[in-house]
């Protein structure tokens, strides 16, 4: 009876154990998609708040003289966003500074002159624009071999547009998908270096994430 009594004593706090991993486990689970789901659902204020941007932009979307659309920035209502020239204007001269230095700074000029011709930008005189401004800093990029091989990239958003297709897309040519060896750290590093504030690649990004879950 004694030795009954033991294994039936063994197998109930074995089965208890199980149950708490389990739920453990389960409770874990749910958390990971919680945090992962955050903003996919559409409460009242995230609507409302879409709403009031595409009435913005309706109202102010308008064409220039050669027929591309303008639209306003969404400026936040009620707040201050400090005035960035100085910041831009430092990132300006160490750019040129460091073009010089590597003889590069004619080449970048040219491409910026170019973006000119083809107007995608544009010179603005000191106090040319009314209201407030940002300034985008910048710098090159390099690639020899490259159909591009010399590239200006804006400190912003990373989003990336390709203009004759008018689409966007999310820049993964950092990922190394050819890691060695293979492990957790590897997985998530790799992971963690596709830049998708808007989530379009979730659906993707989140199945490594559920297979190191599971070992």
């Amino acid at each position: 009876m004694g030795r009954s009594s033991n294994y039936i004593s063994s197998t109930l706090q074995s089965s208890a154990t199980e149950s708490i991993i389990m739920l453990t486990h389960s409770e874990k689970i749910e958390h990971f998609w919680d945090l992962e789901l955050l903003g996919i659902k559409e409460p009242t204020e995230k609507t409302s708040r879409e709403k009031e941007v595409v009435k913005f932009l309706n109202d102010s979307l308008s064409t220039d003289l050669d027929g591309r659309y303008m639209v306003k920035l969404p400026w936040i209502d009620n707040s201050s966003l400090p005035n960035n020239k100085n910041l831009a204007g430092k990132r300006l001269l160490a750019t040129t500074s460091k073009l010089i230095s590597s003889g590069r700074y004619s080449d970048y000029n040219s491409v910026l002159g170019s973006w000119e011709d083809e107007k995608i930008i544009e010179e603005i005189l000191e106090g040319g624009r009314e209201g407030r401004c940002h300034y985008l800093p910048h710098h090159g990029v390099f690639k020899e071999g490259s159909t591009t091989p010399l590239r200006p990239v804006f400190d912003a958003t990373r989003l990336l547009w390709d203009r004759k297709e008018d689409l966007l897309f999310c820049d993964t040519s950092h990922t190394d998908t050819e890691c060695e060896p293979m492990s957790r750290r590897n997985v998530l590093s790799c992971i963690q270096k596709v830049f998708d504030p808007i989530g379009f690649t979730r659906p993707v990004t989140i199945i490594p994430k559920l297979l190191l879950q599971e070992t």
